[in-house]
């Protein structure tokens, strides 16, 4: 029986989608965290019910949904200084030298549209483009609505991001983290891809990240459930 339910949940998990499942994918990311929690009898941390309670949530795509460009100045402007902040903080700690060859000439891009103060360019589109599909090589049969790239996420903290791509959002939340700032647990594993199986591309969130968190998932709720069969 135990090998029969195992089988049902891990079916369940991964037929929900976003537009068609949201409260039960919410009610599954927060029994997940809760059975993350609940496996380690010797961890002191803990879920905080009373900021899931007074504060709202969202259910946060992992790969942003929407990649298309900012459509007015102030927000491409908005869009350079955190791109720019961010290539400058990672560029050296980056071990992928194709990464690196593009992080440096995105900056070199950022400066002459800094300097000429022209965020309507070509060249700003050249940037755009170099910096959202330069992280995403192996985005192309990820499930955007799956479970698999949904987490749980603060709802003024989700909408702060205006769809991200995946190593913006891991940098804030690690940032988050260390300011204490509640983070659920599960959403913090996420982005430091502790489900993942094979870590080859931290820049990114694809397919097999995708397969390896929903496993997590169903595994989780299997002990969960299944300890009581």
């Amino acid at each position: 029986y135990k090998n029969e339910l195992k089988e049902i949940i891990r079916n369940e998990i991964q037929d929900l989608k976003y537009y068609k499942n949201k409260s039960e994918i919410l009610s599954t990311l927060l029994l997940f965290n809760i059975a993350s929690l609940l496996e380690s009898s010797t961890s002191n941390s803990r879920f905080q019910f009373d900021k899931f309670k007074t504060e709202s949530w969202d259910i946060e795509h992992i790969s942003p949904i929407s990649k298309n460009i900012p459509n007015n100045s102030k927000k491409r402007k908005d869009w350079i200084n955190e791109v720019e902040n961010f290539i400058n903080e990672e560029v050296t700690f980056t071990p992928d030298e194709d990464i690196k060859i593009l992080m440096k000439k995105i900056l070199n891009n950022i400066k002459i549209i800094t300097k000429e103060n022209d965020f309507e360019s070509d060249i700003f589109t050249e940037v755009f483009n170099d910096f959202q599909f330069g992280f995403i090589k192996d985005q192309n049969n990820l499930d955007i609505d799956s479970i698999g790239n949904l987490t749980l996420l603060n709802s003024s903290i989700n909408r702060s991001y205006q769809n991200a791509i995946f190593p913006i959002k891991r940098k804030k939340i690690i940032n988050l983290d260390k300011t204490s700032i509640f983070v659920p647990l599960a959403t913090k594993n996420v982005f430091l891809k502790y489900y993942s199986s094979h870590i080859y591309r931290m820049m990114e969130w694809n397919k097999h990240d995708s397969e390896s968190y929903i496993e997590s998932i169903s595994e989780k709720l299997f002990i969960f459930f299944g300890d009581n069969v």
